[in-house]
């Protein structure tokens, strides 16, 4: 869609505030003040979009959202404990393939992917904010082994657990 001429002001607000975070915070801090940024920017979007769209796609996009959003919320929830996208179906009331299609069509990735990127993204504020073990990281997330641990973090971000350690 289009931008107003009178919407850039508040869009260039929002990127100048997005990179004074992105330059000025601590590690430790960045990475949830980036998402909380973000997430303010899509509801404002959300909420300006809602204008433009019919009832019916409304309706549509309404139903899918709250789903959506409720995914979310289990899964910040739950994500140390239940890594398999039937959990977070079955607590929905739905099945996998149906939730796969909701995160395709709001998020555009699968719901998999986003449960990883949640522990990922937990785990590295572990590595860089406290002084656990990997093997007591890879307790609280229920990793079979801090080997398991270690592979499914390489295969995310490149590197192991403690080689992120020491770079941050």
């Amino acid at each position: 869609f289009s931008v107003p001429p009178d919407k850039w002001a508040t869009i260039t607000l929002w990127l100048q505030m997005t990179d004074w975070i992105d330059t000025n915070t601590e590690q430790k801090y960045r990475s949830q003040m980036l998402r909380n940024q973000c997430q303010n920017f899509f509801l404002g979007l959300e909420t300006v979009l809602q204008h433009r769209l019919s009832e019916r796609d409304m309706k549509a996009f309404s139903s899918g959202r709250k789903l959506f959003n409720g995914f979310c919320k289990l899964l910040s929830e739950n994500c140390r404990a239940h890594h398999e996208v039937k959990f977070y179906a079955d607590k929905l009331c739905i099945t996998p393939y149906y939730l796969s299609r909701v995160t395709h069509r709001i998020f555009g990735v699968s719901p998999k992917e986003l449960i990883d990127r949640q522990i990922v993204m937990e785990i590295k504020a572990l590595l860089t904010s406290t002084e656990l073990t990997i093997k007591e990281i890879a307790d609280r997330y229920h990793f079979e082994s801090s080997s398991y641990l270690g592979r499914f973090f390489r295969r995310h971000i490149g590197m192991t657990p403690s080689q992120y350690r020491d770079l941050h």
